[in-house]
C-alpha cells in the first residue's frame, strides 16, 4: 500500500457508531428518521417552537403511513435531547421500545424527516467524521493541561505540574543569577518533556487527528521540541492561555483548526480517490460501478454525496469481505419490499463488506454522488 494510501481516512464503519442505529440498519424496517436543529430560530424559541416544527414533520410522516405509537416515542425523545446538543437525530421502528437518539456537533440548516425501509444514516456518518479525536494543550512554565475532545472514546481533562521551587523563583540578581536561570530553564524542560510524553500517549490511544497548543512561548516550543516527529505534525498553535483573560480566543482558534482538519481529511480521501481514478483500476465512480464493486466486496472505502431530498432506490446486494467474487451475495430488499433509498443501501452494503464510508461534498468527477476506493480491480 502507498504511504498516501496509508495516510488518508478509511472512513466510519458500523463499529464506529451506536450499534441500535446499526441492527435498526440491518433490521426489517420501516424506520423513522428525524433530524431537528434545536437552536434553529434563536434560543428564544425554546421547547414550544421545537415542538412546533416536530408537529409539521409528523403530520407529514403520518400521512407516509408511520404509526402513531411510533412518533409519539420520536416526538418525546427529541424534547429530552432537545439541550443536549445544537441538532439532534431520532430514530426508531415499530419494534423499538426506546429511538436511537444522536446529538450532532453542527446545525444543519434545516429539519428533515421520513419513513422508509432503512433508516438515513448519511447524517450520523458525517457528523462522526466531523469530530475526529483531538487534544488542546495549554502549557506554561509551571505545568500544563491536557484536554481531548471530538470522538475520543474517554474526554480527558487531564494537568501536568511540577512544584520545583526554581520554576517561581524571582530573579535573584548578582552572581547567581545566570546559575538560577539555568536551573530554572532545566526544570522546564522537564516539564515540557512530561507534556511531551502524555501528549504522545493520548495520540497512540486515540488516533488523535489534531493537538492544538496554546501558552507560553518558550514552553510551547519546548514541547514541540520534545515531540516525535509524526506527532508534531499534528500541532497546530493558537493564541490565548488560560488564566490570561484571553481563554475565548484560544478556543477560537482551537475550534479553527478543527474545522481545518475535518476539511483536510475529506480532501485528502477525495484527492487520493481522483488519483486513483486515472490508474491502477483501485477506483470507481457512479451507480454501476459502485454496486458492482459493492457485491464484489471490493470496496475499501464508499464515498457518498448525499442529499435527505435525494428518493433514488435501487436493489443493492451485499457481500461480505471474504466472499470469492459475486457468490454469497444478499439482497437488501425483503421480499414485498420496494428497493431500498439508494445512499442508505450503499452504506449498508459497505459495512457488511467491512468497508468505511465518507461522506464529501459534489465534485465534477463523482457521477450520481457514489463513487469508491477498491481493495482490488473488479472482475470483469
Amino acid at each position: 500500500m502507498t504511504e498516501t494510501a496509508q495516510s488518508v481516512d478509511p472512513g466510519v464503519t458500523d463499529s464506529d457508531l451506536d450499534p441500535a442505529l446499526v441492527a435498526l440498519a440491518r433490521g426489517a424496517g420501516p424506520v423513522v428518521s428525524a433530524v431537528l436543529d434545536t437552536h434553529a430560530g434563536g434560543e428564544q424559541a425554546g421547547e414550544p417552537r421545537l415542538r412546533q416544527r416536530w408537529d409539521a414533520l409528523r403530520r407529514r410522516l403520518a400521512d407516509e403511513g408511520a404509526a402513531d405509537e411510533v412518533l409519539d416515542r420520536v416526538g418525546r425523545a427529541i424534547d429530552d435531547a432537545r439541550l443536549d446538543g445544537p441538532v439532534v437525530a431520532a430514530y426508531c421502528s415499530p419494534d423499538l421500545d426506546e429511538p436511537v437518539v444522536i446529538t450532532g456537533p453542527e446545525e444543519e440548516g434545516g429539519d428533515w424527516a421520513a419513513w422508509d425501509r432503512l433508516p438515513r444514516l448519511a447524517t450520523v456518518v458525517r457528523w462522526h467524521q466531523a469530530t475526529p479525536p483531538a487534544l488542546l494543550v495549554a502549557i506554561d512554565r509551571t505545568g500544563a493541561e491536557l484536554i481531548s475532545g471530538g470522538r475520543a472514546s474517554d474526554p480527558v481533562l487531564e494537568s501536568v505540574n511540577d512544584d520545583d521551587q526554581y520554576i517561581r523563583r524571582i530573579q535573584p540578581g548578582g552572581w547567581s543569577q545566570r546559575r538560577y536561570q539555568q536551573r530554572a530553564e532545566n526544570s522546564w524542560r522537564a516539564i515540557a518533556g512530561e507534556v511531551a510524553d502524555r501528549v504522545t500517549e493520548h495520540v497512540k490511544a486515540n488516533g488523535t487527528r489534531l493537538v492544538v497548543v496554546a501558552g507560553d512561548v518558550r514552553a510551547v516550543q519546548q514541547l514541540r521540541d520534545q515531540l516525535p516527529e509524526r506527532v508534531a505534525r499534528l500541532v497546530r498553535l493558537a493564541s490565548g492561555h488560560p488564566g490570561a483573560g484571553s481563554e475565548g480566543a484560544m478556543a477560537d482558534d482551537a475550534r479553527r483548526w478543527y474545522r481545518t482538519a475535518v476539511a483536510e481529511d475529506t480532501v485528502a480521501v477525495v484527492d487520493h480517490w481522483k488519483q486513483e481514478l486515472g490508474r491502477n483500476g483501485l477506483a470507481v465512480t457512479g451507480i454501476g460501478p459502485t454496486l458492482a464493486a459493492l457485491e464484489q466486496a471490493a470496496v475499501a472505502t464508499l464515498l457518498v454525496h448525499d442529499d435527505p431530498a435525494d428518493s433514488r432506490r435501487r436493489p443493492v446486494t451485499s457481500a461480505s469481505a471474504d466472499a470469492s467474487a459475486v457468490d454469497e451475495v444478499d439482497p437488501l430488499v425483503f421480499e414485498g419490499d420496494s428497493p431500498p433509498r439508494l445512499v442508505d443501501g450503499a452504506i449498508v452494503s459497505a459495512w457488511d463488506s467491512g468497508a468505511g464510508v465518507r461522506v464529501v461534498p459534489t465534485v465534477p468527477e463523482m457521477t450520481d454522488g457514489l463513487g469508491a476506493l477498491l481493495r482490488f480491480p473488479l472482475a470483469r
